[in-house]
């Protein structure tokens, strides 16, 4: 996805989270659908005319956005590194990292399905795309390991449909179905040393984290791409706390209060799959509640 995040791992947080999922930089275009030749066609085009595509750069390093370094470099604010590539060692053995890579692929969907319901079918396929090449590449052998059915075709599919003028409501249930596949897979995750809910405050505060770098990345462009990014990170964020707000409130309640104080202001930032005329949202009041967050989780 589309943007170059800034690194907390000042914040001590590097030795919890940095460095499980590694850096996956979108200057490798978006993957077609392998099974329609015209719509792929037309998904690589579509790409390749995207005003950020190629510095659409992402590092699936915990708590460091997409892309580390200082926040949105550039035209669509893209990090170093390759968007492909997944710490295949630690998805196989941290269950945060493994969840936090399947996290990744439904901000891509969630945004995906809300641009098209904002009018916005080509920025749609290109984010049922990406994760194919972007994360379900290399993180595919650590799924079968895991007992998951490979499932990147199904995305390919979706995105093949858009460009097909398939419709809206075939469109959402096919998004719809890839969320439960990737919810089925996150069960299906590695055991590790951490509760059940703190994996999950963990992944919560990832996508926070990735959010709230995202939007300075897209005050930084006029391009739409960073700033639906942003918005896909925001609202799986959201969707996954409240589906695991009360385990996670019962273990860590400091954690499930701060999260709603920064998500609230994350609501601000990202009203709609619609970018804003203008991004005036208050960056310094989410960059410190953000901050505290990380501190949280990195203490859980």
């Amino acid at each position: 996805m589309a943007s170059k995040y800034k690194s907390l791992a000042a914040l001590g947080l590097s030795t919890t989270l940095l460095g499980g999922l590694v850096a996956c930089g979108n200057e490798v275009e978006t993957a077609p659908a392998p099974t329609e030749t015209a719509a792929a066609e037309d998904t690589d085009t579509a790409a390749t005319q995207t005003p950020d595509a190629e510095t659409d750069t992402s590092s699936y390093a915990m708590s460091g956005g997409e892309g580390e370094g200082d926040g949105g470099e550039g035209e669509g604010g893209e990090g170093e590194g390759g968007e492909g590539g997944v710490d295949l060692t630690a998805a196989a053995e941290d269950p945060a990292v493994y969840r936090s890579a399947l996290a990744m692929t439904e901000a891509h969907i969630r945004a995906g399905i809300d641009a098209l319901d904002a009018g916005e079918r080509r920025a749609a396929g290109e984010m049922f795309a990406h994760p194919v090449s972007e994360i379900l590449l290399d993180f595919e052998p650590v799924l079968v390991q895991q007992g998951v059915e490979p499932f990147a075709q199904k995305l390919s599919d979706a995105s093949a449909a858009v460009f097909a003028e398939e419709s809206a409501e075939d469109l959402r249930a096919r998004a719809d179905d890839i969320i439960e596949t990737l919810r089925a897979a996150a069960e299906k995750a590695p055991e590790g040393s951490d509760s059940e809910a703190v994996v999950e405050a963990k992944v919560i505060a990832d996508q926070i984290d990735r959010a709230t770098a995202q939007y300075d990345s897209a005050s930084r462009t006029d391009a739409y791409e960073p700033y639906l990014d942003g918005y896909g990170f925001y609202n799986t964020a959201n969707a996954l706390l409240e589906d695991h707000r009360a385990d996670i409130e019962a273990d860590a309640p400091e954690f499930v209060e701060q999260a709603d104080a920064v998500l609230a202001m994350l609501a601000d930032a990202y009203p709609t799959a619609n970018r804003p005329d203008t991004l005036d949202a208050d960056q310094s009041a989410m960059t410190a509640g953000n901050s505290e967050l990380q501190l949280i989780v990195s203490g859980l």
